[in-house]
């Protein structure tokens, strides 16, 4: 099910709402914060997994709330709303992917830091079993 993305008003950018067997996963990457309307759609399903948008990794100094890309700070934001409105799932993986090296360390040391918040830094061919 697509959602509407934070990423480029000039044009429709989408994410995904994927129903899987009785899983259900956000993808949302190439997003900035969630625009209102997509948040009020997230809020009606709970989450198995989600996979988002971390481009900016440590850098808060980007405007992450107008169109674009998300950071670390963004993304455990959005963790602690879905924990607090109980979007989650019990055993519910949030991953922050779609990083780059120019707003984090590599990922074995950015991994554990982010661990520490309850994220879990996406690598490439990564498989997660639902």
């Amino acid at each position: 099910m697509p959602v509407l993305a934070n990423h480029d008003l000039a044009q429709q950018s989408l994410n995904y709402v994927i129903f899987i067997r009785d899983k259900t996963i956000l993808y949302a990457t190439d997003t900035a914060w969630f625009l209102p309307e997509t948040l009020d759609i997230l809020a009606q399903f709970r989450y198995d997994i989600v996979v988002m948008d971390g481009t900016f990794g440590f850098n808060n100094s980007y405007d992450v709330t107008g169109p674009g890309h998300s950071n670390f700070h963004v993304n455990k934001q959005a963790l602690e709303l879905f924990q607090e409105q109980g979007l989650l799932n019990a055993g519910a993986q949030f991953l922050v992917t779609h990083t780059g090296p120019h707003h984090a360390p590599p990922h074995d040391i950015t991994a554990p830091l982010l661990a520490k918040q309850g994220l879990t830094l996406a690598y490439d061919g990564m498989e997660i079993k639902l």
